[in-house]
């Protein structure tokens, strides 16, 4: 009981941690996308890889709508995966201005939970070895 008790509160310690560890963090995007280039047009206006991608996969969808062959989904879905990476390639992640009691804050819950979660992993473990649950468990063969 002591195990699953440290188990909860090491969680607890580690959502805390992540959660300000989050708070923390800026995130914000650029202009390009995937491929990294912008054209210009007359005005010298860039047209970023986004709208390309999104041509694309409508080009796509409506090819799956026509013809729905593993193909056309295959297509499809590889337009779609090019998309999500583009979008989360063109992030820029940093950190914001923060004190030190605020870092230390940070890594002290989020170490200590882990090291909490940890501990009670290995304490179930020992527990079950030492009592011998498991062996010859007429249930082990439905887990």
């Amino acid at each position: 009981m002591k195990a699953l008790g440290q188990f909860l509160f090491g969680i607890v310690l580690a959502v805390i941690g992540g959660m300000i560890f989050l708070q923390n963090v800026d995130v914000r995007g650029f202009h390009s996308g995937f491929f990294g280039f912008t054209s210009g047009g007359m005005f010298h206006m860039g047209t970023s890889s986004m709208g390309m991608l999104v041509l694309i996969m409508g080009i796509f969808f409506f090819l799956v709508i026509v013809k729905p062959n593993i193909i056309t989904k295959g297509l499809l879905f590889l337009s779609f995966l090019c998309f999500v990476v583009s979008i989360i390639l063109s992030l820029n992640f940093g950190f914001k201005h923060m004190n030190a009691f605020t870092l230390f804050a940070i890594l002290a819950l989020f170490i200590s939970g882990l090291a909490l979660i940890f501990k009670a992993v290995m304490g179930l473990e020992k527990a079950e070895k030492e009592a011998g649950i498991g062996k010859d468990d007429p249930l082990d063969k439905y887990r």
